[in-house]
């Protein structure tokens, strides 16, 4: 067995959903060990994350942060999906309520 870190990093999150991370198929599983969202700008905005079972499809069926406020020029840990657990083609994706708003990170511990 064997570890490996990954980064998941998407600058500018749009109003249209986006796939932050997907799980290697060839992975046993990977999970979500960090997580962070600033917004770069002067308004509030929100944020929705989906985390979507492989050869699924975003949809409310798969919300896992639901519209969550980000505070202008604050950052948010978004504990809410720490230590969330994916499987061999399972995806992450985001979505802002404000184009090119919010910067999110996410460390990901992928398993061999």
């Amino acid at each position: 067995m064997s570890i490996r870190y990954e980064d998941a990093i998407l600058e500018q999150v749009t109003t249209n959903n986006q796939v932050i991370y997907t799980c290697p198929e060839v992975a046993k599983n990977s999970q979500i060990i960090f997580t962070n969202c600033t917004n770069a700008s002067g308004a509030d905005t929100n944020l929705t994350i989906y985390i979507i079972k492989a050869g699924d499809t975003a949809d409310v069926s798969n919300i896992y942060l639901d519209e969550k406020q980000i505070l202008a020029s604050k950052s948010d840990a978004l504990l809410e999906i720490s230590g969330a657990i994916l499987k061999a083609g399972d995806s992450i994706e985001a979505v802002s309520g404000s184009d090119n708003e919010l910067n999110l990170k996410l460390g990901i511990k992928e398993l061999y």
